[in-house]
């Protein structure tokens, strides 16, 4: 539900809700904004959800109403008072409303259930609740432009500790066709083994919205992290339990690499016809055709990229074509006329990746 204020109910209410329901909600404002949860607590009917007490959770319960502060399964509780200091503060049920709620980024995911037995089936409404959009929470939406190549954000009241039960979602987007880094100036985040307390996500928008590139908790500060797409997802997530003092934050637009799409186009390094930097590079170009379209890469121009094909490329710097959807690929380094040919036929995938890799013994240029 993407809007600025709006209401939800369980089916039938105010009328009993039926049996072996499964409802969820993901209820999205603009970002930089919080979501505020008003409850009806008795105008046609109230709040009612069969089950009390400490039983109220998802294991327990019979039903059970479950609030959730970010869209995420792993998302803290939103709840405005910590009852059991645990996971279980996110479930609710019985004859009392819970208080206002407020998050503390834009998204808010809440997850009704009924089982098949019910103490008393005609005397449990569900619930009602109205939702909208209220003053600035954590996280933002920020914007690389020729005029803005660069800017900051912080985890919330940096430098000082970070609050319990935060979900944040950075959202950083430049022109299609740029990609992206993110360099961390400092990173104090409550370490786990496999991070599933406290965590940094980043997510390329651009190619996969579930899967993340990198995932980061401790006091180590991470190294440099690079998108090929022009949207990076950054989410910052805490729970109930210790604090630290977060995160300092730097994105740019990276000159190396990049994505293109369309019936046609050009790659080259940054710097083209100009040779690039004598340090070591990690390009990765996407080139994307329309639907049910092949790729042909061609070499135009200049190509001058040090080493010898004989050693397939090995030692030094070298630029590898990939079928992005299969393991295969092709290593060139000054290839002749009927390699070129050999690459234009074998390079069939509607989504190609090219990468470069330099290892900085000496300056190139390529244009394909």
């Amino acid at each position: 539900m993407q809007a600025r204020q709006g209401q939800i109910n369980t089916p039938n209410f105010p009328q009993a809700y039926d049996d072996n329901l499964d409802c969820t909600w993901k209820v999205q404002v603009t970002n930089g904004y919080t979501v505020q949860l008003e409850f009806n607590r008795g105008l046609g009917g109230g709040f009612g959800i069969d089950g009390s007490g400490a039983y109220c959770n998802e294991s327990d319960s019979k039903d059970y109403l479950e609030i959730r502060n970010g869209y995420e399964d792993d998302a803290p509780p939103l709840n405005v008072v910590t009852r059991e200091g645990g996971d279980s503060d996110a479930y609710f049920c019985g004859r009392t409303a819970p208080s206002n709620l407020i998050s503390s980024g834009n998204e808010v995911l809440i997850n009704f259930k009924s089982d098949d037995i019910h103490s008393d089936t005609g005397s449990y409404p569900g619930f009602q609740l109205r939702y909208r959009a209220v003053g600035t929470g954590c996280g933002g939406d920020y914007v690389i432009s020729e005029d803005d190549p660069a800017g900051w954000f912080t985890s919330p009241n940096y430098p000082d500790n970070y609050d319990s039960n935060e979900f944040c979602i950075y959202t950083i987007r430049g022109d299609p066709g740029i990609s992206i880094r993110l360099d961390f100036e400092e990173f104090k985040v409550e370490d786990s083994s496999g991070c599933i307390f406290d965590y940094v996500k980043i997510y390329d928008d651009e190619f996969d919205h579930d899967t993340p590139v990198a995932t980061y908790c401790g006091t180590t500060i991470p190294d440099t992290v690079r998108i090929t797409g022009h949207v990076m997802i950054v989410k910052f997530r805490t729970d109930v339990s210790i604090t630290a003092k977060g995160f300092n934050a730097t994105y740019s637009e990276d000159y190396c690499g990049g994505f293109q799409s369309g019936i046609g186009g050009f790659v080259s390094h940054h710097e083209y016809p100009d040779p690039y930097d004598s340090g070591a590079l990690d390009c990765s170009y996407i080139v994307r055709a329309p639907l049910h379209h092949n790729i042909q890469a061609q070499f135009v121009d200049q190509f001058s990229v040090p080493g010898s094909p004989m050693s397939r490329c090995r030692g030094g710097d070298y630029i590898e074509f990939r079928d992005y959807l299969d393991a295969g690929y092709f290593y060139l380094r000054n290839p002749d006329t009927n390699l070129v040919v050999g690459i234009n036929l074998a390079v069939s995938s509607d989504n190609v990746e090219a990468q470069s890799h330099t290892e900085g013994y000496n300056q190139g240029c390529f244009h394909f």
